[in-house]
């Protein structure tokens, strides 16, 4: 569980997401020196120096961004801005705000019911245990879906996980932290826009 240090893999799993490999990251941020954007570079890079001397940090990557554009980033270690960085649980917010753009651009609702969404995939019974399940609850952590952390890598289809796990609390009132939440959100934006990460790197 040190994600400093490589683990090899004991159980046999195959990802749903396609291999990355190292590349030019492009980005429609326009460039600029720190200078430009009021800040003296010395400032900067005094800051750089503290987070690379205190190594309780495990820094990978920094950008500095201020009114749109980047004006400075650094890397540290071996660590390289050309390869997609492993995030965690950064991504759930980041999905939460392409969520509200849905909702904000009137494609979706925070009361949209997940058995409306996903009608095709679900069974009588997956319709009946999951009706209380709105877009809300997912964002709020509230499903009660059962479903082990540390055992996520053991499956390869997580919205067939979701459907099929068994609920555990009331739903829209117990809080339980749970990434297969985030799992389906992210599965809303890509049937609501028909696109996935392939489509928008």
């Amino acid at each position: 569980f040190d994600c400093k240090k490589p683990t090899v893999p004991i159980i046999t799993w195959k990802s749903e997401k396609p291999a990355l490999t190292p590349s030019h990251v492009s980005s429609p941020l326009k460039r600029i020196t720190p200078e430009e954007a009021g800040i003296p570079s010395e400032t900067i890079a005094a800051f750089l120096r503290d987070i690379k001397n205190d190594i309780s940090l495990n820094m990978h990557t920094i950008l500095f961004v201020k009114n749109g554009c980047v004006i400075a980033e650094a890397e540290f270690g071996e660590y390289d801005m050309d390869i997609p960085k492993y995030v965690f649980s950064a991504s759930k917010s980041v999905t939460a705000l392409a969520i509200g753009m849905l909702i904000d651009e009137g494609r979706l609702s925070a009361d949209e019911k997940l058995i409306d969404i996903f009608a095709e995939k679900l069974n009588p019974i997956s319709k009946l245990k999951l009706r209380d399940i709105t877009v809300e609850t997912l964002l709020t952590m509230k499903s009660c879906v059962v479903f082990n952390e540390l055992g996520s890598m053991t499956v390869t289809n997580w919205q067939e996980t979701f459907i099929n796990s068994s609920i555990r609390g009331n739903i829209n009132k117990d809080f339980n932290y749970n990434s297969l939440n985030t799992y389906m959100l992210a599965a809303i934006i890509k049937k609501k826009t028909g696109k996935d990460r392939k489509s928008v790197v």
